[in-house]
């Protein structure tokens, strides 16, 4: 899961899409210096990731794409999914993505000034002024969000190829989404309830 399906299932609350939004910014020591509601955002990052990570439907998406995407196969799916979670946005959500976009751009500006930490809010001002959750809306943004990870890996790559791969292999692609992103919303919305009793 890539940044638009962390924030989705972080729920209502500002301090958690916040704290898993920035998690992946953080290192162990900032996370652990964060206030508790914003850990409380980070832990469900981490959850995310840890059972997205076991799923075997998931696994097979990426071992759709590994003979071309090799060890980014597993990044490439992160991506593949936001792409799907934007296409289907229907079947999960009440509001439209554009006002869901519009909202947790609100949240994080306001957070940048209050909990972010001063090394990444240019960063996150910069993907705010890009207004990164706009390109999951259309797949002819892909082949620039895969353009802009290139320049920030540093081993061999064939993300140039990712596009494609995603093109030749959307239908089963989109199968696995549709059994594994149900799940993830259930098991998101029974961890919140945890954090919160």
């Amino acid at each position: 899961m890539n940044h638009l399906a962390h924030l989705f299932l972080s729920g209502d609350n500002p301090a958690w899409v916040t704290g898993n939004f920035i998690a992946d910014f953080l290192s162990p020591a900032e996370q652990r210096a964060m206030p508790p509601d914003i850990r409380q955002g980070i832990q469900i990052h981490l959850f995310i990731d840890r059972t997205i990570d076991h799923h075997p439907v998931y696994k097979k998406s990426i071992e759709l794409i590994r003979l071309t995407q090799h060890k980014y196969a597993p990044v490439v799916a992160d991506i593949y999914f936001d792409y799907l979670l934007f296409s289907l946005w229907s079947h999960f959500a009440t509001v439209s993505a554009n006002d869901f976009r519009l909202k947790v751009y609100d949240i994080l500006k306001q957070s940048i000034p209050e909990v972010i930490p001063e090394g990444i809010r240019n960063r996150i001002r910069s993907m705010i002024d890009r207004d990164f959750l706009q390109a999951y809306s259309s797949i002819d943004f892909m082949e620039g969000t895969f353009q802009m990870l290139s320049k920030r890996v540093h081993f061999n790559h064939r993300l140039q190829e990712a596009t494609t791969d995603y093109k030749q292999h959307l239908p089963v692609l989109a199968e696995h989404f549709m059994d594994v992103f149900p799940q993830m919303v259930e098991a998101c919305l029974v961890f919140r309830l945890n954090l919160q009793n």
